[in-house]
């Protein structure tokens, strides 16, 4: 039991010393610990900042997250209308993802997990695969179409 004992606390003892000179090495591995300790220190709950390289917020180049993660909508873009054969509908929104659809191979964004934009309906995402559905929805850059920007974008069974 005592030679148990010796090597616990020698492993202690590595642990203890690397932590101290990664302390006094890279002192900014410690900064968010610091941020969370300092009472002054506030996040502001009702806006989304992106993280820096380090983990803090990067006040300086701040742009709303929806950016990073939905696609960019062309300025100007008109909704467009089309009916197609209901494929895939993908269920990631429920893990703070994008829910989708998949209409006659045409990408939809119909929820993302953790946006309050205003988005339109999906009015059954449990219909059977290979039903008719009509979609409005905005074009994005990539090819892709988003029910956001309006409560008035669907897809329905037609």
């Amino acid at each position: 039991m005592n030679k148990v004992l010796k090597y616990i606390l020698m492993l202690l003892g590595i642990f203890v010393l690397a932590a101290v000179l990664v302390f006094f090495l890279k002192p900014e591995l410690f900064s968010t610990v610091k941020n969370v300790l300092d009472p002054n220190f506030r996040l502001d709950n009702d806006a989304e900042f992106p993280l820096s390289n380090n983990n803090l917020i990067d006040r300086d180049s701040v742009e709303p997250v929806v950016a990073l993660y939905q696609d960019i909508v062309p300025e100007g873009a008109e909704p467009v209308t089309f009916r197609g054969v209901f494929q895939e509908y993908g269920t990631g929104c429920f893990a703070d993802g994008e829910c989708y659809a998949i209409v006659d191979d045409k990408h939809i964004t119909t929820i993302l997990g953790w946006t309050q934009e205003v988005v339109g309906s999906f009015e059954n995402p449990d219909i059977p695969i290979g039903t008719q559905v009509e979609v409005y929805a905005l074009p994005t850059e990539s090819g892709k179409y988003t029910l956001y920007g309006s409560q008035d974008f669907y897809i329905k069974e037609i």
